[in-house]
């Protein structure tokens, strides 16, 4: 069974929650690509544009392990455990400091997600 990490990156100056992801990735693996593609200037996300503006690198922690699977919802809908647990962690933070593209876009994604 397949395995993904939710996690969190922290603001090292603050000890603030400003990006909640999931990979299923080794973690340190993760942070750097974050942080290339951060330099290199990858896309214009507010996650990227935080990260060039912070002193040091961020802070990864790990929240959750979770086995992924889909889940069979009502009318022929799906549900995935990794997603469900990432909005789960995003929800226990405080949403106006958070980075992620679509949190103030109330979960957009993961509507997508689960409407396939």
């Amino acid at each position: 069974m397949q395995t993904e990490h939710i996690y969190a990156l922290v603001d090292p100056g603050t000890r603030r929650v400003r990006y909640v992801g999931r990979t299923s990735l080794p973690l340190t693996k993760r942070l750097a690509q974050h942080i290339g593609a951060a330099n290199r200037g990858d896309g214009s996300n507010s996650l990227h544009a935080w990260i060039r503006s912070i002193c040091y690198e961020p802070i990864i922690v790990l929240l959750d392990t979770v086995e992924v699977h889909e889940r069979s919802l009502a009318g022929g809908k799906y549900e995935n455990t990794a997603s469900s647990a990432e909005v789960k962690w995003i929800k226990r933070f405080e949403r106006g400091s958070l980075v992620n593209a679509w949190v103030d876009r109330e979960c957009q994604a993961y509507k997508r997600l689960i409407n396939k």
